[in-house]
């Protein structure tokens, strides 16, 4: 019989966090870790007014080898289906201008 791993390791090598965005440095020093090889987000965009926070958060939490991924439901009423929700491309420009600096 053989025993089959996961590529994510064991079950108890994965943690959900809560967290605020932004420089809370008390609930960064609350993580177990400094950085991350992963981050997982699911609908954090529709708040626009704090992109730039979850921004300086995921620059924080990641190095260069960091995968992060943002899921994204658009739940505006006004979007037909055929264009990029406004929430989306906002939040792609911030992120296309920070990575040019």
């Amino acid at each position: 019989s053989s025993s089959s791993s996961s590529s994510f390791g064991n079950q108890e090598d994965v943690q959900v966090r809560e967290m605020l965005w932004g420089n809370d440095t008390t609930m960064l020093r609350a993580l177990p870790h400094t950085t991350y090889d992963m981050i997982l987000a699911a609908d954090v965009l529709l708040f626009q007014s704090a992109h730039e926070q979850l921004l300086s958060t995921l620059r924080h939490l990641s190095t260069p080898s960091t995968v992060i991924f943002i899921e994204h439901t658009d739940r505006s009423s006004d979007n037909d289906g055929t264009a990029y929700p406004q929430d989306l491309i906002n939040f792609l420009t911030l992120l296309q201008a920070d990575t040019t600096r």
